[in-house]
């Protein structure tokens, strides 16, 4: 007969919770690594009852009372995707984790933001020069992918 483990259930939080730990990398900065399987943007993942969780989710709703239901976001203090340390989250409306991402240099965005002519121009001399589409895009305060489709004359081809 195969041993098994059994399986955890969100009903049952104190085995939930042993078995995260069980599954935890302690950092010298104390954040705790998720050390099994993780999503393409390095947050840890974790099947429970045929459904798939983001274990810092869970661990907010382990302890710090978060409803897994909520729409509400679970947010790192860290900056570390794979970080459940419940001292490093904190909740959130989408709004607020997109304001952290900005504020913490992740992503920046500005919807109506719009470029001339002349910003095509200096941005192509700046892309020649070396600069990164990073730098470039937030001093213009758009998303480094636009700076990327202009760099490989996706958009604005008709401008040197």
């Amino acid at each position: 007969m195969i041993n098994k483990r059994p399986q955890v259930s969100l009903s049952r939080p104190k085995e939930l919770e042993m078995e995260l730990f069980n599954r935890r990398k302690i950092k010298e900065d104390g954040c705790w690594e998720w050390t099994r399987s993780c999503g393409s943007k390095g947050y840890g993942q974790w099947k429970i009852e045929y459904k798939t969780h983001s274990v810092h989710r869970l661990s907010a709703f382990l302890f710090l009372g978060f409803d897994l239901s909520s729409d509400l976001c679970v947010l790192h203090k860290c900056d570390n995707p794979p970080c459940f340390n419940p001292d490093h989250l904190f909740v959130g409306t989408y709004k607020e984790n997109t304001d952290d991402c900005i504020l913490k240099g992740r992503r920046v965005f500005a919807p109506n933001a719009k470029l001339t002519e002349e910003d095509v121009t200096i941005i192509k001399k700046r892309l020649q020069k070396g600069e990164t589409q990073t730098a470039i895009s937030r001093d213009y305060r758009v998303d480094q992918t636009l700076i990327g489709f202009i760099h490989r004359g996706v958009i604005w081809k008709h401008v040197c």
